[in-house]
């Protein structure tokens, strides 16, 4: 699920799961759904996406959905999330919003993921761009429904402990507040530093600014 580019990894996706059907490790009518749009002119890369689930046979099993607005009902419809980047992400988002709706997880081991991520407690980890090592993870869990149910489980008990987020905006404000200081007078003309920060300026010039940031890191 996301934006549909190279360094999001669909194509090393498509790999595994054309590699799971050839060895008959899946039902043979499992489908693997793709979810996201092409952006910034990278169309080329979703018409080589789509001819390369022809040449490797499995047409029929792949789905792509497109851009999705209702993104918590689409992972209603799931079993597992698959982050397959090839490039270091910053943060996950994604899977994020997997391990919310209990989805177990197979990420890549790279960048911020490993932040979110603890291979086999809460998800699982393959290094970017192996498709072997991506298919022998979902091996694991379509061979296994308590492991799904396991993982699925720990991850949104992750989520709802560390990534709330009212715990998440007063863990970031707090960091600032070590960093940053406002000068103020007092009554002696001197310049003192203040550790207090509005809620409206904190938000204004730095809580706003990440925020969109993070978001246009994970489209």
């Amino acid at each position: 699920m996301g934006r549909l580019a190279p360094w999001k990894g669909q194509h090393v996706f498509l790999e595994a799961a054309a590699l799971l059907l050839r060895r008959a490790q899946v039902d043979p009518c499992t489908q693997f759904v793709i979810i996201g749009g092409a952006l910034f002119g990278e169309d080329d890369y979703e018409r080589r996406l789509c001819q390369q689930s022809a040449e490797l046979g499995i047409a029929s099993n792949v789905t792509f959905l497109g851009h999705q607005k209702d993104v918590a009902a689409v992972l209603d419809n799931l079993d597992i999330l698959v982050h397959a980047s090839i490039t270091p992400e910053p943060f996950g988002q994604v899977i994020l919003e997997g391990m919310a709706k209990g989805l177990p997880v197979v990420a890549t081991d790279a960048g911020g993921i490993r932040e979110i991520v603890t291979h086999r407690e809460n998800g699982l980890l393959v290094p970017p761009g192996d498709a072997q090592a991506l298919a022998g993870e979902l091996h694991s869990l379509f061979s296994d429904a308590e492991r799904r149910t396991t993982i699925g489980r720990a991850g949104y008990e992750h989520v709802c402990q560390n990534f709330r987020s009212s715990k998440t905006a007063r863990a970031v404000e707090a960091v600032y507040g070590d960093v940053i200081s406002v000068p103020r007078r007092d009554n002696r003309r001197n310049m003192r530093p203040s550790r207090r920060l509005s809620t409206g300026r904190f938000f204004r010039y730095f809580m706003i600014p990440f925020l969109l940031l993070t978001l246009l890191e994970n489209i």
